[in-house]
């Protein structure tokens, strides 16, 4: 009788084990293959392009597999580019990208306008009215001719960048449309003096 009492005690201790187990595995298949929303590339993205609806969409991940910067939403990465290219079907982390103030000339003239250029004017007292103009303003452009009369070059003209020895950039690069670029070129090949008037921040 104490036999059969142990036996039925070990066998009920077995099934609440098993039970437990069954559990404990459940919890750790859940932890680890839960599938969740997460932010994907739709194509190939490239180096300094921006991240938007138009490479990137929502996609299936096992939370197990998530790193610490996945991003789970795409408004987490706004105003960003990517380092570098970014394959197809990649899950993104934010680790991909910058801010469009530290990429490149490209990736900030796609983030003003994917029709504008960047053309570059050698340091002047009247390209950088007077070392006064700093990046992000925004200057008038014009052009003076040897017969004292003025030409309209091109407005609101963003500065991506101006001369800096830490950077290594020596010139005053404007963010232009091709057409005021062309009008520049061509300007500056008739001996034109090219010159900046820089534009009062707007409210």
């Amino acid at each position: 009788m104490v036999k059969l009492k142990n036996y039925r005690a070990f066998f009920i201790a077995a099934v609440v084990c098993a039970v437990l187990a069954a559990l404990v595995g459940a919890y750790g298949y859940n932890t680890v293959a839960k599938m969740v929303t997460v932010t994907v590339a739709s194509r190939d993205i490239l180096a300094d392009e921006l991240v938007s609806d138009r490479n990137a969409s929502y996609g299936k991940e096992p939370v197990g597999s998530l790193k610490p910067d996945s991003i789970k939403n795409i408004n987490e990465v706004k105003g960003m580019v990517a380092k570098g290219f970014i394959p197809a079907g990649t899950p993104l982390r934010k680790s991909m990208f910058i801010s469009v103030a530290g990429a490149g000339y490209a990736a900030r003239l796609g983030a003003l306008d994917g029709n504008l250029v960047a053309l570059a004017l050698p340091e002047s007292v009247d390209t950088s009215v007077g070392k006064a103009i700093k990046r992000g303003d925004k200057v008038t452009v014009k052009g003076s001719s040897k017969n004292g009369s003025n030409q309209l070059m091109a407005q609101k003209a963003e500065v991506l960048d101006i001369p800096n020895k830490n950077t290594g950039v020596n010139a005053v690069v404007l963010a232009l449309s091709p057409e005021e670029a062309d009008k520049i070129a061509l300007a500056k090949s008739q001996g034109y003096t090219i010159y900046c008037e820089l534009l009062p921040v707007q409210g």
